[in-house]
């Protein structure tokens, strides 16, 4: 029973060293297409959120068939679209910074 233990933990080790080398093979010539496709991503949650502030009150807008939509449900909407969004935002420029940094 304990040499079948040891094997395993034998085999999950150069699985892992397998699994690491393959990962640094591949972190040089990946870095600058990650920092391509981060740099994609950030400028495209702004455009998103550049669109959203431009047409909040056609997409946040008040629903009149709807006797509980009043003003301050409609402001309460346009805050949480803003939080989530600008926390998309401190996280993406987040990655971008780690991504330009490594």
């Amino acid at each position: 029973m304990g040499r079948t233990c040891g094997t395993k933990i034998e085999a999950m080790n150069q699985i892992t060293r397998s699994v690491m080398a393959v990962l640094a093979a591949l972190e040089e010539p990946g870095a600058p297409a990650l920092r391509v496709a981060f740099s994609v991503i950030v400028v495209l949650f702004l455009c998103l959120g550049v669109f959203a502030l431009r047409r909040r009150r056609l997409l946040l807008a008040q629903d009149s068939t709807r006797e509980t939509d009043i003003t301050s449900a409609h402001h309460i909407r346009e805050e949480i679209v803003g939080l989530i969004w600008g926390s998309i935002i401190v996280m993406a420029l987040i990655i971008l910074d780690q991504v330009w940094s490594a």
